[in-house]
């Protein structure tokens, strides 16, 4: 049985780090309740939208760390994180997309893991751009 992800109207959030934060409990996946299960392919659908929409360096090797490394962190708790640094200042202006993207596709698969890569795979964010709506950084 193949997951779909639901098309419904996307409603945008007026805070996007709250939105991710209130998945905690909803997110799919978690291993003994602090860990990802991302598979090293997965991983690499993360690093190519990272990639593609020209994210830094840092935003892609911190990425790596946290969601591979050691802590192999939540997803929702590594996109609130860099979300975060968004708001304190500490982000450069380069990854605000990347991290649209990424934010945008997680809530709308509500923090279903395997909804969340699929939808990465196969939505064409670069033709899509409902997800330059959502609000990062000093935008909220």
């Amino acid at each position: 049985m193949t997951n779909t992800i639901v098309e419904e109207a996307f409603v945008y959030p007026k805070n996007t780090w709250e939105a991710v934060m209130n998945l905690k409990n909803a997110e799919t996946r978690v291993v003994k309740g602090c860990c990802n299960s991302l598979t090293e392919e997965e991983f690499v659908c993360i690093w190519g939208t990272l990639d593609w929409f020209n994210a830094t360096k840092r935003l892609i090797q911190d990425t790596r760390y946290m969601l591979m490394g050691f802590g192999k962190f939540r997803v929702f708790d590594w996109l609130a994180t860099e979300i975060s640094s968004l708001k304190r200042g500490v982000e450069e202006v380069p990854n605000i997309p990347a991290l649209k993207v990424l934010s945008y596709s997680f809530l709308k698969c509500k923090g279903d893991i395997d909804l969340w890569i699929q939808d990465l795979r196969e939505t064409d964010y670069a033709w899509d751009n409902s997800w330059m709506k959502i609000k990062l950084g000093d935008e909220m």
